[in-house]
């Protein structure tokens, strides 16, 4: 663990989770705030879920 702030992924069909680069949440927390007007807190890691490419094969 670095104790930076980062996102994770988390597969809806396989459960499996990843982390994302460093450089992302910045740039998705930026972007979640103008769109919805919310301020994430940046000391949080936000959970992303979907499906993983291997289960979208």
């Amino acid at each position: 663990m670095t104790g930076e702030p980062h996102h994770h992924t988390a597969c809806w069909e396989c459960g499996g989770v990843g982390a994302l680069d460093g450089r992302h949440p910045a740039e998705s927390m930026k972007a979640i705030e103008e769109l919805t007007g919310l301020r994430p807190d940046p000391s949080g890691a936000p959970l992303i879920f979907g499906r993983c490419a291997e289960c979208v094969g």
